[in-house]
């Protein structure tokens, strides 16, 4: 019983007074406004590292049954799947729809650096949340986590485990001794290292714990990372797959959904995988039992046959990849007619020579990882989906509903196929492509090549709408953009460059030695692996020799009775072998040397055997990318960044006896060794699983005072609680309660006016509790811990609240 009011006048303020209100709150809640009337389903998966030619279907060395399935029946077969040289490089360029060199980051985003992408550029995750989507990411994120905004959560992704680096195969983090912190960001002093062996020990690691889980915070209204998985030792792509399993069983099909899962797997340091599959039975892999002669489980080991476990590795993740696409099938709710699936690699394939025991292959490519040849930045790529299947019956022609399409494709490119597929073009506010891509239909010339109905000719010359990449252009650039260029220094230069337009390509500093720095760049005439033709079992072919034909050349060529040859042919190479020429095996033949500019023919010698003695078209192709090279868009400036002190501090700040974290540090990069070393010595005295004996003459009780600090030891701790994010916005929510309070109060007010006027007659008013609980319902959200869509739960309580 709260005020007195004639019952009739009454009901009509408070039926007012709630009308209004709920019109205040509608106006307040998050309003998803979607522009596509194509709502598909997305999963992208992509390896690492994995090679054109690690895939049987491409004709290589190594059995890949599951990929082959993919790829061959009621799919498109992207036969010219180009990306960036590295790993970070191709994520950057994936996500913002850019060449990496005008995405901010162009090279490896290294531990405690802030290279990173350009986040003035949106993301395509953040495009389908706008519309609606409900997304989850899944491994590796590597491409940035200096600032709390760089990160998923902040940028598209509302679901997801992954790491900010990338993790080996058993590890949910990295360890450091004492040195790697002493020689990247200086010695402390000697009574405080002192100090810190007796607390630690000599030998001492410090664990980097990088496993997180996205979840919201108390407020329910914005999303940060969960450190997660302490101690677990599963394989990772277990425990990735299981995450988007159980996502997946929880969609109800009410939103459209976006899976991105970047796996770990080929990616050096080869490992085992599990033998038993997580819901029990055994792991098969005959397939690769049987390419490796006499290979069993007990012997197919890094010890007795390398490349068997590099088959394993594949294969399991492959399985990995079928359970999701069986897991989504399963679901009834969802509508597979209306689901896409990618799977490709982010670069060429790494031999053990570049990056040591990883075992992948390029060939008959020329060149691997982090090189401008083929082998470096081609890789596999298929398309799939009840919703591509749909789209090739059309075609009556193809056989196993598979089309092969052969025009060049970036990695960059699917940003704007997907983009095409939700009918959403320039006009989106969120959506701005760049001059390179708002010039091309890359999705609707795919689609026309695919359904059949033009000939390929006319796909690639009937409209605007359809217009096929015909250029690929990659740089990584020393000195100020806008200086003038000098190959000897002094101004700006190419550290490793390529351009390709229509069959011509032209190749800079391709075989340079990876220091990757800008003040000590050598280049070794020919000698490079990044040149050479490179076997998974580090066999080199410096020159494309009459061994190399027969052993690796012809048997691509005549793989399933040639249908692969358009992919590998080699006219310079053939007509070399036809004639009987002795120059096929000195390496001193001039078209095999190796020169700073080397221009080939791409489209009459895929392998790039034979370089071009062609000065007018080299000028015209090195000028075009010189021209370009002003719009150079790289976050750090340089071709690694050094690590970054306000990371060191944000790290050993987090120390909690069990580990440090790799948290964002906000452009904070101000801080003192000899402080932080202090503070972290300081924590580590009240561990009880440290040494805590200190009997070095060097250390002083004075130089570290124990101040008590609680800390939490058990798993799954919200770190950010201690160490609150620059982007929570908590003074965003105190200005929010805020409001509300005034809200509240001004219609008190008006309800105490309104008492006053009809204060002739009596009424109890048993309203207004209703009122308050609907309130209270709409901004005390239950915390699910699970990987359901937290969007999907918001979106719930809204229409319960309407």
């Amino acid at each position: 019983q709260l005020f007195n009011f004639p019952f009739s006048h009454s009901k009509l303020i408070m039926s007012s007074f709630l009308l209004q209100l709920r019109v205040s709150i509608l106006l307040t809640l998050p309003i998803i406004c979607s522009t596509n009337t194509n709502d598909i389903n997305i999963i992208y998966f992509w390896f690492d590292d994995l090679g054109f030619g690690d895939t049987g279907y491409n004709g290589g060395d190594y059995p890949t049954p599951i990929l082959d399935a993919l790829a061959t029946k009621d799919a498109i077969k992207v036969n010219f799947h180009y990306t960036e040289q590295v790993c970070s490089a191709s994520r950057s360029s994936l996500l913002t729809g850019r060449y990496s060199w005008l995405s901010g980051l162009n090279s490896v985003s290294g531990l405690n650096t802030i290279a990173g992408y350009d986040t003035t550029l949106k993301l395509f995750p953040e495009i389908l949340q706008n519309e609606g989507y409900t997304t989850f990411i899944s491994g590796k994120w590597h491409i940035g986590y200096s600032h709390e905004r760089d990160l998923p959560y902040n940028r598209g992704f509302e679901n997801g485990v992954y790491s900010h680096q990338g993790l080996q195969y058993y590890d949910r983090g990295f360890v450091r001794g004492w040195s790697r912190f002493d020689n990247v960001f200086g010695e402390p002093s000697k009574p405080i290292k002192a100090e810190r062996r007796c607390t630690f020990g000599n030998n001492y690691k410090v664990n980097i714990h990088d496993t997180y889980k996205i979840e919201k915070n108390a407020t329910g209204n914005n999303y940060y990372d969960k450190p997660v998985l302490f101690g677990s030792t599963g394989y990772n792509e277990d425990l990735y797959t299981e995450a988007i399993k159980d996502y997946v069983k929880n969609l109800d099909g009410s939103k459209p959904f976006f899976i991105y899962y970047s796996l770990w797997t080929p990616h050096a340091t080869i490992t085992q995988p599990p033998v038993t599959r997580p819901d029990g039975t055994a792991a098969n892999f005959t397939a690769c039992y049987n390419a490796f002669p006499n290979k069993t489980t007990a012997t197919c080991d890094l010890n007795n046959d390398t490349r068997c476990v590099f088959c394993k590795q594949v294969h399991y993740a492959s399985q990995n990849i079928q359970e999701i696409i069986d897991e989504i099938k399963k679901n009834s709710k969802l509508d597979w007619n209306k689901t896409i699936v990618i799977v490709t690699s982010d670069n060429g394939a790494t031999p053990t020579s570049r990056n040591g025991l990883a075992f992948g292959s390029a060939l008959p490519y020329r060149g691997v990882k982090s090189g401008t040849h083929e082998g470096g930045i081609r890789t596999p790529a298929i398309i799939k989906g009840g919703y591509v299947e749909n789209i090739l019956k059309t075609n009556s022609g193809l056989t196993n509903n598979m089309c092969a399409y052969n025009n060049m494709f970036h990695i960059s490119d699917w940003y704007h196929v997907f983009m095409s597929m939700l009918n959403i073009d320039s006009s989106h506010s969120l959506y701005s492509p760049d001059s390179d891509h708002s010039k091309l239909g890359v999705w609707n010339n795919i689609l026309c090549h695919c359904k059949g109905q033009k000939d390929a000719t006319t796909c690639d010359t009937s409209g605007p709408s359809r217009v096929p990449r015909d250029e690929l252009i990659m740089m990584r650039m020393c000195g100020n953009p806008n200086a003038t260029y000098s190959a000897s220094g002094g101004g700006k230069f190419f550290y490793s460059a390529y351009v390709r337009k229509g069959d011509w390509k032209l190749v800079i500093n391709g075989s340079n030695v990876i220091t990757e720095t800008c003040d000590n760049i050598t280049h070794v005439v020919g000698g490079s692996m990044l040149s050479n033709y490179i076997h998974a079992n580090d066999t080199k072919y410096k020159v494309p020799n009459e061994t190399y034909y027969n052993v690796v050349y012809r048997p691509r060529i005549e793989y399933d009775n040639g249908s692969l040859s358009m992919l590998y042919k080699s006219e310079c190479l053939e007509d070399l072998i036809s004639s009987g020429s002795p120059n096929v095996n000195d390496i001193n033949y001039g078209p095999y040397n190796y020169s700073s500019l080397l221009l080939y023919n791409i489209t009459a010698d895929r392998i790039e055997a034979c370089s071009v003695n062609n000065s007018a078209i080299e000028q015209q192709l090195f000028n075009y990318l010189l021209n370009r090279s002003v719009e150079y868009n790289i976050k750090t400036g340089t071709v690694k960044p050094a690590p970054d002190f306000g990371s060191f501090r944000a790290q050993m700040d987090s120390f909690d006896c069990n580990a440090t974290y790799t948290l964002p540090w906000n452009d904070n990069s101000t801080g003192n060794v000899n402080n932080i070393w202090t503070s972290f010595i300081a924590k580590g005295k009240q561990c009880s699983n440290m040494l805590n004996n200190c009997t070095d003459s060097e250390a002083s009780s004075s130089v570290v005072q124990v101040i008590s600090i609680p800390l939490e030891q058990k798993p799954d701790r919200d770190i950010h609680s201690e160490y609150p994010p620059f982007g929570s916005y908590q003074w965003i929510y105190a200005y929010y309660w805020l409001v509300v309070v005034l809200v509240v109060i001004i219609f008190i007010l008006l309800i105490i006016i309104a008492r006053m006027r009809y204060s002739q007659s009596k009424i109890v008013y048993f309203g207004v509790n209703n009122m308050v609980d609907e309130i209270e319902m709409a901004n005390n959200h239950k915390h699910i811990d699970s990987y359901q869509s937290d969007s999907t739960i918001n979106e719930q309580d809204q229409d319960e609240l309407l």
